[in-house]
């Protein structure tokens, strides 16, 4: 089995000055109930990444929600490679995008602001990597290394996974490159990529009125690596390490998804490790809930034709109500409970009872890890 194509990427990002007093600011309605979480909160990140399309002749920078810094980047002047460029303003709920024509591949993006330059170089996009390609992608932050190979080997054997996009949100544990060279020894894997994401994650908690709006980074990085890496893939399974879909026929989720609607929606249930004495992994996760918690959907797209070119969300398409979804019974989206560090909420299972045995379950998930 050929190796992997790939690499670990850096994003072109750039933060405001500390001495300018300018600050992102909250958004609108938002209310605060423990201050010591606003240290989470991103009020400096001015661009996200910034890469060139020679398909499209286009530089393309992705924010997080402009908000506060708004008047001050439509008052900027911007220059690529020393020539004056005006960007069209592209907006949505939780990001905002920069977007030059170009007609050649630029070196770098000047952003003058009254008496301060800021420059970031353009990276390129990458889309041939993963041209055709069967995708999974995730961002994570300091999961066991063995998690998430157990988690993309799941995915080649059940769903026919070909490739892994994963960004690595500043883990601590371990390098980026230790990620990548994990999904290396994956067989079956064409295409993987690892790309370093140095941005906070958001309040976790201590927000009691919209708290989503808070949190940029994941759906700003699921819809920049879509534009910059995934554009051509067949179709992408947006899925966390924790997450296993499991298939009921003869077609994966990437085959429904690379059909004409170009989306699949799939519901989700949660499941519990059975206590085996080693440290825990997905193939523990047979025990059920007599009285589970809720479990929010995920989906498959394709991200060049349907509804996959929508706006891309954690568990649906931006501004389309889930109720329209195609949501399909042919799948079954397993949530491991205990797959987790814990940096959110206590992942453990001390605090449930009554967890029952789901047999076929148990042997489809030994069937597959062991194949």
């Amino acid at each position: 089995m050929a190796e992997a194509r790939g690499q670990v990427f850096e994003l072109s990002s750039i933060k405001i000055p500390e001495s300018f007093p300018e600050r992102r600011g909250l958004p609108r309605g938002v209310e605060v109930a423990d201050e010591t979480q606003l240290t989470r909160y991103d009020d400096t990140t001015l661009i996200y990444d910034c890469f060139y399309s020679p398909d499209r002749k286009q530089i393309i920078a992705y924010l997080p929600k402009m908000l506060d810094f708004a008047p001050m980047l439509r008052r900027a002047t911007f220059r690529v490679d020393d020539r004056r460029a005006k960007p069209k303003i592209s907006t949505t709920r939780l990001f905002d995008r920069l977007i030059f024509p170009a007609a050649t591949a630029p070196r770098h993006l000047e952003i003058h602001l009254r008496d301060i330059t800021l420059t970031l170089p353009v990276q390129l996009e990458i889309s041939e990597l993963f041209a055709g390609q069967n995708c999974l992608y995730s961002i994570q932050k300091d999961q066991d290394l063995a998690w998430i190979r157990d988690w993309a080997a799941f995915h080649v054997q059940e769903q026919g996974a070909t490739a892994v996009l994963l960004c690595d949100n500043a883990s601590t544990r371990y390098r980026s490159m230790d990620v990548f060279n994990t999904l290396k020894t994956v067989s079956g894997l064409r295409s993987v990529a690892v790309v370093q994401v140095p941005f906070s994650w958001g309040p976790t908690r201590g927000i009691t009125k919209r708290h989503g709006r808070t949190k940029f980074l994941q759906t700003a990085m699921m819809n920049a690596m879509r534009d910059r890496f995934l554009r051509k893939a067949r179709a992408v399974l947006n899925c966390d390490i924790d997450e296993l879909f499991l298939r009921k026929g003869p077609a994966s989720c990437f085959d429904q998804a690379a059909g004409p609607i170009g989306f699949v929606a799939m519901n989700g249930e949660w499941r519990f490790a059975a206590s085996t004495g080693q440290p825990v992994r997905h193939v523990d996760h047979w025990m059920k809930s007599q009285d589970p918690p809720p479990c929010a959907p995920k989906y498959c797209a394709a991200p060049a034709h349907g509804l996959g070119r929508l706006t891309w969300g954690i568990h649906g398409l931006e501004r389309v109500s889930r109720r329209l979804l195609p949501v399909s019974k042919e799948f079954q989206m397993i949530h491991c409970r205990n797959i987790s560090n814990s940096w959110k909420l206590d992942r453990t299972n001390s605090d449930e009872t009554g967890l029952i045995a789901d047999d076929d379950l148990r042997r489809k998930l030994q069937t597959v890890f062991t194949a």
